[in-house]
This record gives structure tokens, C-alpha cells and sequence, in this order.
């Protein structure tokens, strides 16, 4: 199903491509997939004057070569051993001469010395985690000072939270007959051997579940020893889904045979949730979000057609929708559960599957999993933010409304002929691209909610745009100018203040980096294209202040994860 919520999308992205970009193991959620942090791109816009049959001809073709692109960025990241580590750490850069650079909490660049591979820094930008050519583990204080060595052996930075990570070292360098993984804690040096098994962390600690000797065990982030929480069937397959950020509560999966069962654990009991029906077992991954101040989980499946929620110790609600639905599409009145709103949640709006394929149903589901159809056949939701709505219709309009439980109210169209479109989080701006003729470039438009919907155009010839979290600023890239065989573009950056003019601010831009899809008014970086060395593609690091670009660092490797 599409959505979209703060990131620029487009209409038509396919289900399969839209989960595979986000279906991270230990990114922004919890999941039994283990898929590495370099993402696909979003396969192309299909134009809304284009026939139903055509464009699922066309989109095919973009599937495609969304993925070539995707092999395209292994290939050029091969040899970095960093690409599994969440996304709640920020990755670092790297200039020609191996120097590394991360943004500290005001945005400004830190520039630390050295032959290094890669690396990234924490959330709260209080802690730098690097690697050197020689896949030594070091990590300094958020200045880039008080390094401090942490592993010598080859192997893998596999998460990484505020107050620590969770690395391996590789059973060859290491002498020893598989990986092992450790934990490490920034404030106290310390470090835990949690062993070969399977594991998987909470996404606001370094709680750890895990699988070893037919069993699952806990690992509180305050203990040096994991508790056994249950045993598991023989010969049955066991996939670790999640566990919350208290410990309290864990989910993973039994599969035998044909049949695949969720249990909970809660406080340290194992009860069964239930067991999962799959339409397409070839591409599916179960998810858990706690929410509710980790009193509750929600868990499903990317093919399943079932939903379940379970309050802490009570009996498992079971919804079943009409389609396939994911942790994506998964939202609160007040936004996307996977993206944090997940406090003071009480019915859920989820996107399903639709019966004609690329169009999505929007469902409201209550405490007892009773579901009520809300919307039928879109293309895209663009957010959802403070009990509003905005969407992308199959005829390629754009509506706000205002939620409810039963059906919408207040339903308002802002445009037609409609090719991408974001919206500010709390719901009140709306940026939108339209009338693109070449599946590249739009007329970008602004508008503001209300009463009255008054559309203003920006400007022709767009392809790229960031918004700020109050929706009061944008961003946006024009002209395109493709870099031969790099698989991306530069352009010229424009920045608009609501209701103002436009101002240019600089040429051969090719990214901007947000935070959760937005970025932050007068205070943000960019990158600058400067040359193309073999398979490399070198720029320049901006930093935009309000009023201009300063520079902040030469001669950076762009790195493709930056586009997604």
C-alpha cells in the first residue's frame, strides 16, 4: 500500500518497493526481516493522463530499475561492514582522505582525523561511533574528542541508541567458531558478551531479546546476564519481532511447517497471540509496535490480513481488514505510529490493500478491533497529523478532511492532476507538485488549511522538495542535471518562507539531510556536487543558516543512503 507521511512521495510507489525501503530490522521499528540500511529508490511517477494498464506496464519497469539501483549501491558500498545499524544513529561522512565528519547538536560539522571507513553518530549527537580502514571500533564524545578504542577485530556495528551499541566481532579474526556480538556503554566503558546467538533490540534502549538453546531470553540493559523468558517447540523455526524499551514485553514467532505462530512474553510468561495467515510468504516480515507507554503492543504482518493487539495482561483483540496492511501504514489521529506517535492511542487508522492493484482502502479500527472503511481506493496518504488527512485519490486529486470514525468530515480538494505532495506535522501546510509531463519534474504549489483553500505556485521544473515540521519553510531543487552513470542528479536550491518569495541559494545541489523526513527551519545541511572520481561522486558539505550556505567540509564522498 502507499504512504507517505513527511518524506516526498510519489503516486504509484508498489507496495513491495514502499515496504522493502523501510523494512529495516533494527531501523525505526522492530522487525523479523534483517534487510541492510541501503534502501531502493522509489520507482518512477506514473502520469495521471496515462491508462490504468499502461501504468502498471510502466511501473514494472520502475520496479526494475529501482532495484538495479539498488544493486548499483551495494556495489559501490561494498567492503563497509556498517550497513545494519539503526537509523536512530545518524551516519557519518567521509572525505578523500579518510577524515571523518558528523553534525553536532546545532547542525555544525565535526571533523575528526583519520583513515576511516564510516561510522555514525547517535541520535542526540552526544557520542561518535567509528570504524578505521583496518575495521578497528572506536567512539568519541559528541566534539569528536576522548576516543576511545573499542574493538580491534573485523565484524559489525549492529545497533546503536544514546547510551550505547551493539557490535560484532568476526569468528575469524576473532579465533573463535562464529560472530559474537557485545553490548558497550558510552558512559561506563562497559562491555557485555551477549554471545552468538540471534538478537534484536528495543528501539529506545539496549534492552535485548534473544534466541539460544531452543529458548528465549531477555537482557536487560542494566544486567550483564540474560533471563530466560520461555522455551520453544523442537524443530520449530524462531524469528525474534521485538521487544519493548521497558523489557516487559517481547514478541517472536514459531514457525513449523506450514504454520507460523506470534507469542508475547509478559514479564517474563509466554502467551500465544495467535497464529498467522499469509497471503505471499515469498515477501512477508512480522512486525511489533509498542504503544501506550509500552502497556500494549500491536503485531501483524506485511502479508496477513490480520492484526492484533495486546494490552498487558489482557486477552489478544484480533482484527481482521480487507487487504494486506503493514507497520506503515499504521496511524493515530495525531500520526504514524512508526514514527513515534504511539502515546494516548486509542482507535487505529490503517491502510489495506484495495481490490484493483496500486490503490489502497483506509480503515478505522477500535480498541475491540471492530473496523469501519473511512476511505476506498487512494493512491496515497500523505500524512495524517492532528486529526486530519491528506490524500491522493486514483484520479490523482488531492483532498484534506477531517477525521472520524465512521466516515470524513469537512472534505476539502486542493488540486487535481496531482504528482507528489507533503504535508507540515501539524497538518495545516500542504506542498504539492502537479502536472509533470516527463515523470521527473513538476510545478510545485503551496497551500494552507483552513476555510478557504487558496493554492500559490512556487515554481516549474522541480524534482526534489524538504519541508520544515511547522510547514513554514521549503526547500526545493530545479533543473535537473544527471551525473553520468551515478544514478542521481544536481540542481539549483531554491529556499521559500510561507507566503513569500522564493530566493536561490545555491547550483549543483543534490541533497538536502532532514530528521524524519523534515527539515529544520533556517538551520539544515546540503550537499554540493563538485567532480566524479571512477565510481565516486565528491562535494561539498553546506550548512544553510537562515540567510545564506556557509561551508563546512571539501572534498566529501557522497554516499547514495543520503538520497533515501
Amino acid at each position: 500500500m502507499n504512504i507517505s507521511d513527511g518524506e516526498d512521495r510519489t503516486l504509484q510507489n508498489d507496495p513491495d518497493i514502499n515496504d522493502f525501503k523501510n523494512a529495516d530490522a533494527e531501523f525505526m521499528f522492530q522487525s523479523s526481516q534483517d534487510i541492510t540500511s541501503n534502501k531502493p529508490s522509489a520507482p518512477p511517477v506514473i502520469d495521471s493522463k496515462v491508462d490504468k494498464k499502461k501504468k502498471s506496464v510502466l511501473l514494472l519497469g520502475g520496479i526494475i530499475i529501482a532495484f538495479a539501483i539498488f544493486l548499483a549501491v551495494i556495489l559501490l558500498t561494498a567492503g563497509r561492514k556498517e550497513a545494519a545499524v539503526s537509523e536512530y544513529g545518524t551516519e557519518v561522512f567521509t572525505d578523500t582522505e579518510g577524515n571523518a565528519y558528523s553534525f553536532n547538536e546545532k547542525g555544525k560539522v565535526i571533523k575528526i582525523e583519520g583513515e576511516w571507513s564510516g561510522g555514525y553518530s547517535t541520535g542526540d549527537r552526544k557520542h561518535i561511533v567509528l570504524t578505521d580502514v583496518d575495521q578497528n571500533l572506536y567512539c568519541f564524545d559528541g566534539k569528536g574528542d576522548n576516543g576511545v578504542q573499542v574493538r580491534s577485530e573485523d565484524g559489525r556495528l549492529l545497533t546503536i541508541r544514546n547510551n550505547g551499541f551493539i557490535y560484532t566481532t568476526d569468528s575469524n579474526s576473532a579465533g573463535e567458531d562464529s560472530d559474537t556480538a557485545y553490548r558497550y556503554f558510552f558512559d561506563t566503558e562497559e562491555r557485555t558478551k551477549i554471545g552468538s546467538d540471534i538478537e534484536c533490540t528495543a528501539n529506545n534502549s539496549l534492552d535485548a531479546l534473544i534466541y539460544k538453546d531452543q529458548g528465549i531470553y531477555i537482557l536487560p540493559d542494566n544486567a550483564d546476564e540474560p533471563v530466560k523468558v520461555a522455551g520453544c517447540e523442537e524443530e520449530s523455526e524462531v524469528k525474534l519481532v521485538g521487544i519493548s524499551d521497558t523489557g516487559k514485553m517481547a514478541v517472536w514467532t514459531e514457525e513449523k511447517g506450514s504454520k507460523t505462530t506470534l507469542y508475547v512474553s509478559e514479564n517474563n510468561e509466554k502467551i500465544k497471540i495467535g497464529d498467522l495467515e499469509l497471503t505471499n510468504k515469498g515477501f512477508d516480515y512480522t512486525y511489533a509496535c509498542f504503544i501506550n507507554k509500552d502497556s500494549e503492543v500491536i503485531v501483524g504482518n506485511g502479508s496477513s490480513k490480520q492484526m492484533f493487539r495486546k494490552k498487558f495482561g489482557e486477552e489478544c483483540v484480533e482484527a481482521r481488514v480487507i487487504g494486506e496492511a503493514d507497520l506503515f501504514g499504521i496511524y493515530s489521529e495525531q500520526g504514524a505510529i512508526y514514527r513515534g506517535q504511539n502515546d494516548h492511542v486509542k482507535g487505529l487508522y490503517v491502510i489495506c490493500a484495495g481490490e484493483e492493484e496500486y490503490l489502497s482502502n483506509l480503515y478505522y479500527i477500535d480498541e475491540r478491533g471492530e473496523r469501519e472503511k473511512i476511505i476506498s481506493d487512494i493512491q496515497v496518504i500523505v500524512g495524517i497529523h492532528k486529526g486530519k488527512v491528506v490524500y491522493i485519490d486514483e484520479d490523482d486529486s488531492l483532498f484534506i478532511a477531517d477525521l472520524g470514525t465512521k466516515e470524513l468530515k469537512n472534505i476539502q480538494k486542493i488540486s487535481s492532476e496531482v504528482y507528489t505532495a507533503q504535508v507540515s506535522k501539524n497538518g495545516e501546510y500542504i506542498y504539492y507538485g502537479k502536472d509533470s509531463d516527463d515523470y521527473e519534474t513538476y510545478t510545485l504549489y503551496e497551500c494552507k488549511a483552513g476555510k478557504k483553500l487558496d493554492s500559490v505556485k512556487i515554481s516549474d521544473d522541480v524534482y526534489k522538495m524538504w519541508i520544515s515540521e511547522d510547514g513554514k519553510q521549503v526547500a526545493y531543487l530545479k533543473d535537473p542535471t544527471s551525473i553520468e552513470e551515478m544514478y542521481t542528479k544536481y540542481g539549483e536550491l531554491y529556499v521559500k518562507k510561507f507566503g513569500k518569495e522564493p530566493k536561490k541559494v545555491s547550483s549543483d545541489m543534490i541533497s538536502i539531510f532532514g530528521n524524519d523526513g523534515y527539515i529544520s527551519k533556517d538551520n539544515w545541511n546540503c550537499f554540493k556536487y563538485e567532480d566524479k572520481e571512477k565510481k565516486n561522486i565528491i562535494g561539498r558539505i553546506l550548512h544553510f543558516d537562515g540567510k545564506e550556505v556557509e561551508l563546512e567540509a571539501t572534498d566529501i564522498l557522497y554516499d547514495y543512503s543520503f538520497e533515501f
